[in-house]
């Protein structure tokens, strides 16, 4: 991930990665190194990042009614359901 970010002079700007790369490692170097903002995704099999995001973003829905968006599809045999909460 360095070698791919680090040429392209990112500073300031939001990257978006999958899920694949949502590490602290990579959260780390997004915002310490290159001096950008990142929004990293997270699955159900991701266990311990989630239980950690829920922890952060608990709390009656009410609070995050200015900055929530859920959104259901259909694809690849199966229905998705994507919130962002912030």
């Amino acid at each position: 991930m360095p070698e791919l970010l680090a040429p392209l002079g990112v500073a300031g700007m939001v990257l978006t990665l999958d899920a694949l790369h949502t590490t602290k490692k990579t959260a780390r170097l997004i915002t310490e190194t290159l001096n950008a903002h990142y929004l990293l995704l997270l699955k159900g099999n991701q266990l311990l990042a989630r239980a950690a995001a829920r922890l952060l973003l608990k709390g009656p829905d009410s609070e995050f009614t200015q900055t929530t968006a859920l959104e259901d599809d259909r694809g690849h045999a199966r229905i998705e359901r994507r919130t962002i909460r912030a």
